[in-house]
């Protein structure tokens, strides 16, 4: 089944552009932060770096999940099912296949140089890390002497957002056609139907864990459990509000009104975290709702918020946004280990910890972004070359 392809609204391109820019932010934040010191590049801390990683984390990853529900329902209609799995597994699925096997050792290598006292080569270092593919097992990891365990395994790292995401896709093509139109009502009605559902969601799964514990199941997969109401739960309510999405004002209320409350999630969020992140254990009753609600909170409103403003101030196209937009996601896939490699190469110079994260942040996006429009028509061999130049290229330099 095809139809004809809607015009464009680049507003939302121009928010995933955006969102994915705060998450290279956050990534080239971490090296200084206090509360991250299994990072691999590590340097001094400053308290700024800690709450820039915990402002982003809040809203950017639930949006580009709200953001991916919008598109589903298009990108369906165009291509039917069988097309829309064909085009998430080339898209979603290639990346996990490649870039954990010939990319992100790379990036991991430099915090084994950093924590092992006799470290053997990178070559003998990444057959190890690609035998570790066998491993498929399933294991919730709860703190830092389970985590090392797992830190030299073949592991997707940041592209565990594609993996949910592949999944997600996965499960909505598998959805009757129909299914989502019967559950068509207002925004305002959607918005708290979503809301009640995340915020129910991630109260019970903390009732179970701690929100901080990671899950691992297999090579390819690895999230938050705690999370995954709040991530399943924003990319539905994108399904779900796709209709509403070609209005001036999309969300019901200004866009002021729904910043004025995300601000406010923000503040009782941040001195917050602290107790989230200390509770040892599944957290108890009240701190699991307070939790709930805030998280559910923090991403409904954001997205009230970019959407609506979006929408007012970020339509039109230019030549820059587009040509950014149309590089995002190559940026999200390439920038961590770029981004830890600058952290690396900074940590024993004497320059400013700001100076240190604008260059984090801004070589990968330049890079990518500069790479991505000059490879805009390489063939799939082509990138595989470039890949393996550089995956030999890192392993000679570091014999």
């Amino acid at each position: 089944m095809t139809t004809a392809t809607p015009r464009r609204n680049y507003a939302y391109d121009n928010l995933r552009t955006l969102m994915v820019l705060l998450i290279v932010l956050l990534h080239a934040a971490c090296a200084y932060a206090t509360g991250i010191p299994w990072w691999h590049a590590q340097d001094a801390k400053a308290l700024p770096f800690d709450i820039t990683i915990i402002t982003i984390d809040n809203f950017a990853l639930p949006v580009l999940f709200f953001i991916a529900g919008l598109f589903a329902h298009a990108t369906r209609e165009r291509y039917g099912n069988a097309g829309f799995i064909r085009n998430k597994l080339k898209r979603l699925g290639i990346p996990l296949l490649v870039i954990p096997s010939l990319y992100l050792p790379a990036m991991v290598y430099v915090g084994y140089l950093r924590r092992t006292e006799n470290p053997t080569g990178f070559f003998e270092y990444w057959l190890r890390w690609m035998a570790s593919l066998k491993d498929w097992g399933f294991v919730v990891i709860t703190n830092m002497e389970q985590g090392t365990l797992y830190s030299d395994l073949f592991s997707p790292h940041h592209l565990w957002f594609l993996s949910l995401l592949l999944l997600f896709f996965i499960g909505y093509a598998c959805c009757r056609a129909d299914l989502f139109s019967r559950f068509e009502t207002g925004m305002g009605k959607t918005t708290l139907i979503a809301a009640l559902s995340i915020a129910l969601g991630f109260t019970g799964l903390n009732l179970l864990t701690q929100d901080w514990a990671w899950a691992r199941f297999g090579p390819f997969i690895l999230f938050q459990p705690t999370r995954i109401p709040v991530y399943l739960g924003m990319f539905l309510f994108g399904v779900l509000a796709s209709p509403h999405m070609d209005r001036l004002r999309p969300f019901p209320g200004p866009w002021w009104l729904w910043l004025i409350g995300f601000l406010a999630a923000q503040a009782v969020m941040l001195p917050m975290v602290s107790v989230f992140m200390m509770t040892p254990g599944p957290a108890p009753l009240g701190l699991a709702l307070l939790h709930g609600a805030l998280r559910t909170a923090l991403a409904v409103t954001a997205a009230g918020f970019l959407v609506n403003f979006g929408t007012a101030r970020l339509a039109g196209p230019s030549r820059w946004s587009r040509s950014l937009a149309a590089s995002s996601y190559d940026i999200y896939i390439w920038h961590m280990p770029m981004a830890v490699f600058v952290q690396a190469g900074l940590a024993s110079v004497p320059v400013p910890l700001a100076a240190k994260a604008a260059l984090a942040f801004l070589v990968p996006v330049l890079l990518f972004w500069f790479l991505s429009r000059r490879a805009a028509g390489f063939q799939p061999c082509q990138w595989a070359g470039f890949l393996l130049l550089v995956f030999a290229g890192f392993g000679l330099t570091t014999l």
